[in-house]
Order: C-alpha cells, then sequence, then structure tokens
C-alpha cells in the first residue's frame, strides 16, 4: 500500500478536525503508515501527541504500548521495560495490560547483554512468574468486569493460557537448574501447574498447538519424577489427538523413545524416533533436536548389540556441519564404542581429541581415556 501517501492525505484532515473525536484515529493512522515506511521517530511523535492531547481517547493505551518497537521490548532496554511498568498505573482498566506484563515477562526470561557482549543482568525466572501470574489476574477480573470486547476475548484468552503454560516452564527451568530438596519442590509446582492447565483449557475455543505444548511437558514432568506410567498415559494422550504435522507430535514420539528406553525396550524405542523421524526436517525441528534424535537412535541400536549401526549415526552427528555440544558427545560416545569392539587405539585417538576442547567434556574424555589405560 501506499504508506507514504498517508501524511499528504491525513495531515490537513488533522489539521482541520483536532477538535473533534476522529483526530486520535487520524493520529494514530499517521503513526501507524510511518510505522511501515521505517519512519520511526515521526510515529513516535505522533503517537506522543496523541497521548498529550488526547489521553482519555480509546486508542491512548494502543499508542502506549507501542511508543516502543517490540524489538527494542525483546531486548529488554531498560526505559522500555520501565515505560510498560508504568502502563497499569496510567491506564488500569485496559486490556492490553495482558500484553504489557506479557513483555515484561519474556524480558525477565533472558539475560540482557550490552553491545559488546557484557552481561547487565541475568534472567529473573522469579520475576517472569510473577509476570505470568499477574495476566492470568488481570484476565480474570477484566472477564468479570466485562472490560474486554466479544471480539478481542479469544486473543486475549489465548494469551491468559499462553501465560499460564509459560509459568509452568519457568517453574520446570528453576527446578532443572537447583537440587536437593528445591528441585523436587519446583517440579511438584510445574506438574500441578501443567495438570491444572489442561483441565482448564476451554473446549469451545481452538487451543489444540496449546494443549499439545502443554500435554508434551505434562509427560516431561511425569517422567522427571519416574512416574512412567504416568508420562506413557500422557504421550498416548498427545499422540492419539496431534495431527501427523504436528512439532508437538513429533517431539512426543522422541520423549516416548527416551520412555521406552529407559525401560530397557530398545526395539520400540527405535521405532518412534524413526516415526518421528519421517517429518522431523518439515516440521519444525531444530539442528540440535536432530542431532539428539540421531544420538537416541545410536543408544537404542548399541543396547540392542548392533554396534555397526550405531556407529554409523554417531558419526553423521560429528561430521555434521553444526556448532552444537552434540557432536562432542557423539565423539566420546563413539570412543565407547570402539573400547566395546576392543579397538583400544580407535578410542583413545577419539578421546584425545576431545580432550584438546577442554571443558567438562574434555574432563570426561580424560576419566575414560585413564580408564582404558588402567586396564590394560
Amino acid at each position: 500500500e501506499p504508506y507514504h501517501l498517508w501524511e499528504q492525505l491525513f495531515s490537513p484532515l488533522l489539521r482541520q478536525f483536532s477538535d473533534t473525536e476522529i483526530a486520535p484515529t487520524l493520529l494514530f493512522s499517521l503513526a501507524a503508515a510511518s510505522t511501515k515506511t521505517n519512519a520511526h521517530g515521526q510515529a513516535h511523535l505522533y503517537l506522543q501527541e496523541l497521548l498529550t492531547k488526547y489521553p482519555s481517547s480509546p486508542l491512548a493505551p494502543y499508542a502506549y504500548l507501542q511508543q516502543y518497537p517490540l524489538k527494542i521490548y525483546a531486548s529488554g532496554e531498560k526505559k522500555a521495560l520501565a515505560h510498560l511498568s508504568r502502563m497499569e498505573r496510567l491506564f488500569p482498566k485496559t486490556p492490553l495490560l495482558l500484553p504489557a506484563h506479557y513483555l515484561i515477562a519474556l524480558a525477565s526470561l533472558r539475560d540482557q547483554y550490552s553491545e559488546k557482549g557484557r552481561l547487565l543482568k541475568s534472567r529473573n525466572l522469579l520475576q517472569a512468574i510473577a509476570s505470568f501470574q499477574k495476566i492470568e489476574m488481570l484476565f480474570d477480573a477484566f472477564v468479570a468486569e466485562d472490560l474486554i470486547p466479544q471480539e478481542q476475548l479469544p486473543y486475549f484468552s489465548f494469551l491468559r493460557f499462553r501465560a499460564w503454560l509459560d509459568r509452568s516452564l519457568a517453574n520446570t527451568s528453576i527446578a532443572e537448574s537447583s537440587s536437593g530438596t528445591k528441585k523436587i519442590i519446583y517440579l511438584r509446582y510445574a506438574l500441578q501447574s501443567f495438570q491444572e492447565l489442561l483441565q482448564a483449557l476451554p473446549l469451545q475455543q481452538d487451543l489444540s498447538p496449546l494443549r499439545e505444548e502443554a500435554l508434551f511437558y505434562l509427560a516431561k514432568s511425569y517422567l522427571s519424577h519416574k512416574q512412567h506410567q504416568d508420562s506413557a498415559k500422557t504421550l498416548v494422550s498427545l499422540l492419539s489427538t496431534s495431527p501427523d504435522n504436528s512439532l508437538w507430535r513429533r517431539r512426543g514420539l522422541v520423549l516416548q523413545a527416551v520412555l521406552l528406553k529407559e525401560e530397557l525396550r530398545y526395539k520400540e524405542a527405535l521405532q518412534s524416533l524413526n516415526a518421528a523421524e519421517m517429518h522431523s526436517l518439515c516440521f519444525g525441528f531444530s539442528q540440535e533436536e536432530q542431532l539428539q534424535l540421531w544420538i537416541e537412535k545410536s543408544l537404542c541400536l548399541r543396547e540392542m548389540g548392533e554396534y555397526g549401526e550405531s556407529m554409523k549415526w554417531l558419526s553423521r552427528v560429528i561430521n555434521e556441519e553444526a556448532a552444537s555440544q552434540k557432536r562432542i558427545e557423539a565423539m566420546l560416545l563413539r570412543a565407547d564404542l570402539y573400547r566395546l569392539e576392543g579397538r583400544k587405539a580407535l578410542a583413545l585417538r577419539q578421546l584425545e581429541a576431545v580432550m584438546q576442547r577442554g571443558g567438562l567434556w574434555g574432563k570426561q574424555a580424560k576419566e575414560a581415556w585413564d580408564a582404558i589405560q588402567s586396564s590394560h
């Protein structure tokens, strides 16, 4: 569209109707046109004029939220986040508080770095959880007060349940980085939260991707709790209701393979991995996930005594052009396969290659190297 012509068309109208109800709409349209033509500074001025002259306009909260580009909010810039934090005081009854708090939560989930790569602020998962809970609370309050227009309800309903799911995932992240009692407590928080979310998701609204994601993470939480039967049951629910092209179905098949492998059912695990790989490259698997799938296939084949086939999958991981730690993990696993085959020289050579890389993998390689040398 010829957005560059909007200013020529709307500016005269704005001067003529500056004291009427259409003025905020004209300013908002001019800001939108400026954004489309990458004139972000001019867009900011239009939005600021709208807020200054017409603070009671229904468009004022929209203007306030759009004063910074989305990428600035996402970067966690201090001024932008402070701007979002002030929104509730200025517009306490707008449903736009939900996306505002969601942006604050997303910024809390990530480490913040300077342009030179210096860590400015570490992620704060507890702060993110508080923001997600705020979204849930505000949504329920706004629905009770009938403050959300009916046509906008599906969007804000989705955001409310998305926040619930992300809160559950944040609890899982805290558990994964903790140990002892704290780990157990946050795993329980996450497990309960996933369960309650799945019970609360409305059937009349199409939230299938959200439901599939929640089922996957519930199954994963059960597995973390060593509740294999509950994990398997949840995976059956996911795999029986999700379409073939669902990313969460693919991930569910890989998780099912991990579960089967823990139960020493290697042939069935390999079948699940083969099913997952059928569409994994077409439907959203990251390169890291693809490498992990190949490693899982190798481990199953190894336990089935098929060392040659297991070696092929490890070599495929190692030879992949990827800046991934999975390649180093595969090198360690390949060294152990050489050891099992009695090919000591190859095992030591592979371990020495890993040792040169240092770090945790290098330490493990040194321990394995010492064990081989001391056994002969």
